[in-house]
């Protein structure tokens, strides 16, 4: 192919669902196109092509299934020549309920004493941040987030008059490989250049996931190995982080059902997952959407490498709707969350700045 920005920016003209992604650890982007369609169990772990699922699929929000039509390599040099008004990818639309720090204060002091009564061990608060700003080349703050955060899966998504989001997670759901299976229990946050030891607090978050996710894998009757808690350094933040590696059953169906269990993961939901899940319905003001749903390639014949969506922001017309969360137990500091959820959300907005 000769002029692939000059051709991708012809497919994207053309209203076509597409996506972007790079691979942790990798230079080069990914571009997806294909027919669209909505799924409505996980039966696409046997196809080829891009997945886009929600935290909770309902009618207006479902799971977005891109076909594996057309799949090609593209540099970040070639990323940023293709020179395309936003127009044409973003979405017109109001914003969710925006939190400052009164109205989140009193969100989580409700929720801490909803944990205190024993209803559940922990909840993940999300809040919503909007950025007022027009986003001249979205396609430059890939090349950006690609540059900034090497270990992160960097991507954007476009479902014509639908989504576009864009984000750059660490934070693997699930990978299959041949016959190996792999996952990771992700929690607790400091910043980088915070030098404490980690708190009892933190890892007893982490370690909640672990649980879960050990008590999945002996629920299957899947064998596994784990390596951890360990540092993991995700951007600007640092994370506690346990991996798995299992063998992947034979029958496809346990397959969906381990995948079933594990989203939505402890770490971005709580546990146990059914009061957790009813806890932050009661408490959060605004719809997740996709955030802390997941995404990735899937290929039943090579690779599937699923992401959770978090440091992940929905782009619409002159504005950019950023979401951000963190794990609460009875142990939290209200004032102390806050902050984590700031620094989090500097993973999109330092790079939203560094756009020429």
């Amino acid at each position: 192919m000769g002029n692939k920005p000059e051709y991708i920016k012809q497919l994207i003209k053309e209203s076509k669902a597409f996506a972007f992604y790079r691979m942790p650890g990798e230079d080069e982007f990914s571009f997806i196109t294909g027919e669209v369609m909505s799924v409505h169990s996980f039966d696409f772990i046997n196809q080829r092509g891009f997945v886009f699922y929600p935290y909770e699929v309902e009618d207006d929000i479902p799971a977005y299934f891109i076909s594996s039509d057309q799949l090609m390599k593209i540099s970040s040099e070639q990323l940023n020549e293709i020179e395309l008004h936003g127009d044409y990818l973003f979405t017109s639309g109001g914003v969710d309920t925006v939190d400052d720090y009164s109205s989140y204060y009193n969100r989580i002091t409700a929720l801490i004493q909803e944990l205190k009564t024993g209803k559940a061990q922990k909840a993940i608060l999300s809040r919503v941040h909007v950025r007022a700003d027009k986003l001249e080349n979205p396609f430059q703050l890939l090349s950006i987030l690609a540059m900034k955060y090497a270990q992160a899966f960097v991507y954007m998504i476009h479902i014509p008059g639908r989504e576009t989001w864009v984000g750059a997670t660490p934070e693997t759901l699930l990978r299959i490989s041949g016959d190996i299976m792999q996952t990771v229990s992700v929690a607790a946050t400091k910043a980088l250049k915070d030098s404490r030891d980690w708190t009892a607090k933190e890892f007893e978050e982490q370690d909640l996931v672990t649980r879960y996710i050990e008590q999945i894998f002996k629920s299957h009757q899947v064998g596994y190995r784990k390596h951890g808690p360990d540092d993991y350094y995700a951007g600007n933040v640092m994370h506690l982080k346990t991996r798995f590696e299992a063998l992947k059953p034979e029958q496809p169906q346990k397959l969906k059902a381990i995948l079933q269990d594990l989203h939505p993961t402890p770490a971005v939901c709580g546990l146990p997952k059914t009061a957790a899940k009813s806890l932050i319905k009661s408490v959060e003001d605004h719809n997740r959407r996709y955030y802390s749903g997941f995404l990735g390639p899937v290929d039943s014949d090579s690779v599937t490498h699923l992401f959770v969506n978090i440091r992940c922001m929905k782009l619409l017309t002159g504005k950019q709707m950023l979401y951000i969360g963190g794990g609460i137990t009875t142990r939290s500091e209200p004032e102390k969350e806050w902050n984590e959820t700031i620094i989090k959300s500097h993973t999109l907005l330092d790079a939203l700045e560094n756009i020429s």
